[in-house]
């Protein structure tokens, strides 16, 4: 499965890169956790 970043605006590029990590980690872990819920 591919996953597409759409940022909500252009400068959210410009972020930390780990601040950016953090925020990934976390979209794809509450994704994880959705995904489960679903199966369920």
């Amino acid at each position: 499965m591919e996953y597409l970043i759409t940022p909500d605006q252009p400068t959210q590029w410009k972020i930390n890169p780990v601040d950016f990590i953090e925020n990934l980690e976390k979209s794809w872990h509450d994704t994880t956790l959705f995904a489960q819920q679903m199966h369920n």
